[in-house]
């Protein structure tokens, strides 16, 4: 008998708490949310570390969702622990996050690579053990002259972004879609890091 296609994972990164709501550096929770929502399933909590939305049931393409509720700095010990938990494999994890080094509304896939100065990705490389995973960045545009990067990320977009913010978002989650159905990330670095 064949042995069942492994869940592929997508992880969003934020910060919890709505005081982080629409601001930069919670893109990745943006476009993870709206994959749910294309997929038809809904984020439960598990426990007070994240919270988690589960099609490993589905016969074709199973999948698990994932938004670490720790702070940015603290999503590599969630993940790791999701993983263990749940017998979740890293060659099959796909990690969404902002990048202030892109230009708004670039993204941009890659299969392994630094941090890129990101705390998330920074947190996930070193409890992970490794840089070889997959992730997309979004972008969120380079920070103002004069203002900290750290200060930046925590600023909300400005009204005349969020047309170009939300479609940027679409186009993540899309394509998260797509890695859930199978598509190897050369294929999807090709789709998607020209537009």
């Amino acid at each position: 008998m064949a042995r069942p296609a492994a869940a592929r994972i997508v992880v969003g990164l934020g910060n919890p708490g709505s005081e982080y709501d629409g601001t930069r550096h919670n893109i990745g929770f943006v476009a993870v949310d709206l994959l749910a929502g294309r997929l038809k399933v809904s984020f439960r909590r598990r426990g007070a570390e994240c919270a988690l939305a589960d099609g490993r049931g589905r016969a074709a393409s199973p999948f698990l969702l994932v938004k670490p509720l720790g702070y940015m700095n603290r999503s590599g010990e969630v993940l790791r622990q999701v993983l263990a938990d749940l017998d979740g494999s890293l060659e099959e994890t796909l990690v969404l996050l902002d990048d202030f080094n892109l230009e708004l509304g670039r993204l941009r896939l890659r299969g392994a690579g630094s941090d890129g100065g990101h705390n998330g990705l920074r947190s996930l490389i070193e409890r992970l053990g490794t840089e070889r995973f997959a992730r997309l960045r979004l972008g969120i545009g380079p920070p103002p002259a004069r203002l900290p990067a750290e200060v930046y990320v925590l600023r909300r977009f400005w009204p005349h972004e969020l047309e170009e913010v939300d479609e940027m978002a679409a186009r993540a989650a899309e394509a998260a879609e797509e890695w859930i159905g199978g598509a190897d990330v050369e294929t999807l670095m090709n789709r998607y890091n020209r537009q």
